[in-house]
């Protein structure tokens, strides 16, 4: 696991640097890579393709990924930095206690959790229009920024609060990492009120 870690810290901030483009779009784009191996991880861990010890060590990569991405949002005084720190500060401390204590209950708990990052894409994609004045572009005849949105809004009120309340239920009192449940849902509430304030607008 803690080699896992380490390569997947050093490959976020390889690929960081090997790129000419500006800090949140190189950060957009990683995250992407996260979400995409997290929720296909936990995917194929809830349909028993793979082996919880499997599942675990793919999973060390989002220790790797909190550490760099709090290293990159600390020095360049992301104005979000503290939210995220506790976001990445929950995912870092849950990924080691599951793979210290090998609770097989609270694994699948993560893997759920980890399904709401199909909100991820759309997120980092209506933040990379917005950002870079691209919101009028037009594909077949559909306003990218637009849908993205809609997606972001219908995917991130569903996994993150619908499911993520259902996750806060299911867990309560079960041990200490229920706490971290509860943080990380209110922190999902707290940008979904971001979410809506600013996107509405614009749907």
């Amino acid at each position: 696991m803690i080699l896992n870690t380490l390569l997947s810290a050093l490959f976020f901030y390889a690929f960081d640097l090997s790129f000419c483009l500006k800090y949140k779009d190189i950060n957009f784009i990683i995250s992407n890579i996260h979400a995409s191996i997290t929720f296909l991880n936990s995917v194929l861990f809830l349909t028993e393709i793979i082996d919880m010890s499997l599942y675990i060590q793919i999973s060390a990569i989002s220790i790797g990924y909190g550490i760099y991405d709090i290293y990159i949002l600390k020095i360049n005084n992301d104005r979000n930095f503290k939210n995220m720190l506790i976001h990445h500060l929950i995912i870092i401390i849950a990924n080691i206690w599951l793979y210290i204590f090998n609770d097989f209950f609270m694994t699948r708990i993560a893997a759920f959790n980890y399904l709401t990052e199909i909100s991820t894409p759309f997120l980092n994609l209506s933040l990379y229009l917005y950002q870079n004045n691209k919101t009028k572009l037009y594909i077949a005849n559909c306003n990218l920024f637009k849908i993205s949105n809609i997606m972001l809004i219908l995917t991130f009120f569903i996994f993150r609060i619908v499911f993520g309340l259902y996750l806060v239920k299911i867990t309560l009192f079960y041990n200490n990492l229920s706490f971290l449940q509860i943080i990380l849902w209110l922190l999902n509430v707290y940008w979904f009120y971001k979410i809506l304030k600013n996107s509405i607008k614009f749907i």
